[in-house]
C-alpha cells in the first residue's frame, strides 16, 4: 500500500512538473507565442498570421507583416509592438507600457443587420465597474487606413479612405475612475494635441 502510495504521489509530481514546463514554453518563449498565434488562427473564426514573431506571451511581442482576415474584417499592419508587464496582474492591474502598430490598413464590411435600438439612458463611464485597474502608458498608432467599405473592391478605391497619421495616448482606469494623460490625433486635415 505503501509503494502505491509512494508511485502515485511520484506520478502527480511528474504531471505537475510536465505542465510547469509546458506552461513556460507556452508562455515565455518565441516558440509558446508562435503557438498561441496558431492556436487563434484555428479556432478563432478569423483568420490569424504574422510573417515574423519574436517575444514572448508574458512581455514584449513583436509582431510584423501581421494579419487578421475573417467575416466583416481585414486587417493588415507592418508592425505591432506590445509590452506589458504580466506580473502586475497578480496585483489586480493590468499595465501596458506600449503598443505600437505601424502601417495598417483595415477595412470594416458594411453592416448588414440594423443597428440595436438604444437605452434610453446614456451609457456613463461610472456604468464601467472594472475589477482590476488599467493603465496604458503608450499607444501610438501610425499610417492607419481605415477603408471605405462601400468603395474597396470597385475601381473607386481610396475615395472616402479614412487615413489617420498618428494617434498617440496614455490613459488609466484606476478604481473607478479614467484619466487620459495624453491624447494626440493627427490625420485627414485635424492636428489634436490634449493633456
Amino acid at each position: 500500500m505503501k509503494k502505491l502510495l509512494k508511485y502515485c504521489l511520484l506520478g502527480l509530481l511528474l504531471v505537475i512538473i510536465v505542465i510547469a514546463v509546458a506552461g513556460f514554453y507556452f508562455l515565455n518563449t518565441t516558440s509558446g507565442l508562435q503557438s498561441a498565434i496558431d492556436l487563434a488562427d484555428r479556432y478563432s473564426g478569423y483568420r490569424v498570421n504574422a510573417k515574423k514573431v519574436t517575444g514572448r506571451l508574458l512581455g514584449k511581442t513583436v509582431l510584423t507583416d501581421f494579419r487578421v482576415t475573417g467575416k466583416g474584417i481585414q486587417l493588415s499592419s507592418a508592425a505591432v509592438v506590445l509590452d506589458w508587464q504580466s506580473m502586475q496582474l497578480f496585483n489586480r492591474s493590468l499595465n501596458i507600457s506600449d503598443i505600437h502598430i505601424k502601417d495598417t490598413t483595415l477595412t470594416v464590411a458594411p453592416a448588414t443587420e440594423p443597428p440595436p435600438q438604444r437605452a434610453d439612458k446614456p451609457f456613463e463611464l461610472n456604468d464601467i465597474d472594472l475589477p482590476i485597474g488599467f493603465k496604458l502608458s503608450n499607444l501610438l498608432v501610425e499610417n492607419l487606413t481605415i477603408k471605405n467599405p462601400l468603395t474597396a473592391e470597385s475601381e473607386k478605391d481610396g475615395e472616402g479612405d479614412m487615413v489617420i497619421d498618428k494617434i498617440h495616448l496614455n490613459i488609466d482606469y484606476i478604481g473607478q475612475v479614467g484619466k487620459i494623460h495624453h491624447l494626440s490625433f493627427k490625420g485627414q486635415d485635424i492636428d489634436l494635441q490634449g493633456y
